[in-house]
């Protein structure tokens, strides 16, 4: 019986042990097949796998960036970083969505200056000095920071989903750094340099661009400030630069109109480094292939409803930037209801000539407008063209173009001109296809139409309704006189240009004056002295609005006296040359000429120049056109009626003076007195 319980009992030790057999076996392959406990290396990561899921324990790699990967090994995901793994060299954690890291490892971290993560990740508390950054969010204009990059020397950087990258912080301790044009290994190429990031870039002494960078325009100061800033010439950047300087400037003054600040546009730097180049083949606002210079703003994907163009050229850069820059910024602050928004400049090598080499091109483009004014006209925007409304109220005069701001204008409406009392006078430029659509009762004057001292390039109106020409030259001229005034002053200067001429046909026919007060600056042409004589009660200094004496030295440095002269000396010749030879005539431009050479003799006596060229030079700065030989007679008188001695001597000089038996044509006799010399210039040609 005994031994029967024993046989028993045997089995049954035997059936746990299989048991006990059996479930290690099975926790075993449990293990085994769960992996728990194993560790592993990859990718310079050694990690912990736990229950299907790993733990970043260690990271052996050289980077300033811990970027911890989403799953190791057999794609165990990553959960988490373990403390005391970021070692010393990391100064930038990036972790997958899946993946924390919890505050102890982070304090452990001690160089650690950024935490990347995912928009929608939870983020551990801080330590001090760590900045956390989150990828997936806008960085600005709908594009968002796919990624961050932290480069050896600390420097950190954003990826965009547009494919390229930004610069976003320079740290302490960085003294010179040069901007790549790619970020690592070509992720994203570096075009912007964030506002901030210079912030932390207390010790930073020298800088350096690569050629596809910008940055907001109000970071140039502080560049500029650097010990050395330096960036490629002849590149986006070098252009993004002069546009900046354009746009502090006019932003400054904007700011106290309270208009809103205008910004560099990329588009439009490329379009005008475009249009730069083509300036070298054919120098004008069309392009090589006749288009308009605003198609290479179409063509570089601008959108804007106006636009504006400009080109330069000069012998010296910086002195061409800054002359185009000064104009650029009159000329936005000038039209105040037109509301430029973007702008874009570009200089460089043309060439223009050979004396001139570099040339500048600009856009200026309106985003927003609908409706706005522009010499004495009201337009309303459309897509394809501006479509004239009416006459401003109140204005004397207007200009009607083929295209403004790159638009065409539309035909004038019905009515249009109902209402404009004020209105006397209207400029059309060369290829304007209003003219049928003027009433005759109003002065018409048409681009290019030679006033008489240049040719027309603009045109104004007083309050008194005369009518001035602005010219090619840069100077005004009276080209017309209402028939109700008998007594007129002579503006000394329109916008900043003096006013040199009168024209014939502003003074003669039916106009009766008794008096006409001009500038010592203003001329006409000699022949028509004898109606002045009548008409000419005297004249005045354009500095001082002040009547001259006629004895006065002042009344002789004029023009008028010069006129005076020079008719008397044409009547004299003509007298002496009747039956004999041709007559001899006073051009306007001539007498211009002598007079520029009588006011140089007090400085070098003689008829060289006082920058060593010779006297002919002069007859090119006055425009006289087609010389072929020239004559010319100085003289120092040191008393006033030596003057009328030398001018019989002249008279008696002239009167046969002759190129190839054929006589001098065209004469002039200008004085100039300084102190108590007076000094005298006569000059002859032969066109």
């Amino acid at each position: 019986m005994k031994q029967e319980r024993k046989n028993r009992d045997v089995p049954r030790l035997c059936l746990n042990g299989a048991r006990l057999l059996a479930a290690a076996l099975f926790a075993g392959l449990f293990l085994i097949a769960s992996g728990c406990g194993s560790t592993g290396e990859e990718g310079g990561y050694q990690y912990r796998i736990t229950r299907g899921t790993a733990e970043i324990t260690a990271y052996t790699g050289v980077g300033v960036t811990m970027d911890v990967p989403m799953s190791v090994g057999d794609l165990n995901v990553v959960r988490s970083v373990a403390p005391g793994a970021i070692p010393d060299h990391v100064i930038a954690l990036s972790l997958p969505s899946t993946c924390t890291v919890s505050a102890a490892a982070l304090e452990q971290a001690e160089n650690l200056r950024y935490l990347f993560l995912d928009a929608e990740a939870e983020a551990p508390p801080l330590p001090d000095g760590c900045e956390l950054l989150r990828w997936g969010e806008e960085y600005k204009d709908g594009i968002s920071i796919l990624d961050y990059h932290v480069d050896d020397a600390g420097v950190l950087y954003a990826l965009l989903d547009d494919g390229t990258a930004v610069l976003l912080s320079i740290p302490a301790g960085v003294r010179k750094y040069e901007v790549e044009m790619v970020v690592g290994s070509g992720q994203g190429v570096i075009r912007e340099i964030d506002g901030a990031a210079l912030d932390e870039a207390e010790d930073l002494v020298s800088l350096t661009l690569g050629s596809l960078q910008g940055f907001p325009p109000e970071m140039l100061d502080q560049l500029l400030a650097l010990d050395q800033f330096s960036y490629p010439d002849d590149t986006y950047t070098s252009d993004y630069i002069l546009t900046a300087k354009a746009v502090n400037r006019i932003n400054a003054e904007r700011e106290e109109q309270g208009l809103d600040p205008i910004r560099p546009d990329r588009q439009m730097i490329e379009a005008a480094r475009v249009r730069k180049r083509e300036l070298g083949e054919k120098y004008s606002f069309d392009r090589p292939d006749i288009s308009g210079g605003w198609t290479a703003m179409t063509d570089a994907g601008v959108t804007y409803q106006m636009a504006k163009q400009y080109r330069w050229h000069g012998a010296d850069r910086a002195e061409m930037e800054e002359e185009l820059l000064r104009a650029v910024v009159e000329d936005v602050l000038a039209e105040e209801q037109l509301f430029y928004d973007r702008i874009g400049l570009s200089s460089g090598f043309g060439p223009y000539s050979e004396e001139e080499p570099y040339v500048m091109y600009g856009f200026l483009v309106d985003s927003t407008t609908t409706r706005l004014t522009f010499s004495g006209v009201e337009y309303e925007v459309e897509a394809d063209s501006l479509r004239p409304v009416s006459v401003m109220d109140g204005a004397r005069f207007l200009g009607l173009y083929r295209e403004l701001y790159c638009k065409p204008l539309g035909d004038l409406p019905d009515g249009f001109f109902d209402g404009a009392g004020d209105l006397r006078a209207v400029y059309l430029d060369l290829l304007s296809p209003h003219a049928d659509q003027i009433p005759d009762d109003y002065l018409v004057v048409r681009e290019g139409t030679d006033v008489g001292d240049g040719e027309a390039s603009g045109l104004y109106v007083d309050g008194e309704g005369s009518t001035y020409i602005l010219t090619d030259r840069g100077r005004c001229v009276l080209w017309d006189i209402p028939t109700n005034l008998t007594d007129v002053v002579v503006s000394a200067q329109i916008s900043g240009s003096p006013v040199t001429y009168i024209a014939p046909r502003a003074v003669k026919g039916i106009r009766e004056l008794d008096s006409l007060y001009i500038s010592d600056l203003c001329g006409f042409p000699p022949d028509s002295f004898d109606w002045y004589e009548d008409h000419v009660s005297g004249i005045f200094s354009s500095e001082t609005i002040e009547f001259l004496a006629m004895d006065s030295e002042e009344f002789r440095n004029s023009l008028f006296s010069s006129i005076v002269f020079t008719d008397l000396l044409r009547t004299r010749i003509n007298e002496e040359r009747d039956g004999i030879l041709e007559y001899a005539d006073a051009s306007y431009e001539l007498l211009c000429a002598a007079k520029i050479l009588a006011r140089e003799q007090p400085e070098l006596f003689g008829t060289t120049r006082p920058d060593g060229s010779s006297w002919s030079t002069a007859l090119d700065e006055a425009y006289v056109e087609d010389w072929e030989s020239g004559l010319i007679l100085v003289k120092r008188c040191v008393e006033l009626t030596e003057v009328a001695t030398y001018l019989d001597e002249v008279v008696e000089e002239f009167v046969f003076a002759q190129k190839d038996y054929v006589p001098y044509r065209n004469v002039a006799f200008a004085i100039q007195q300084s102190g108590t010399d007076v000094y005298v210039v006569a000059l002859a040609t032969l066109s």
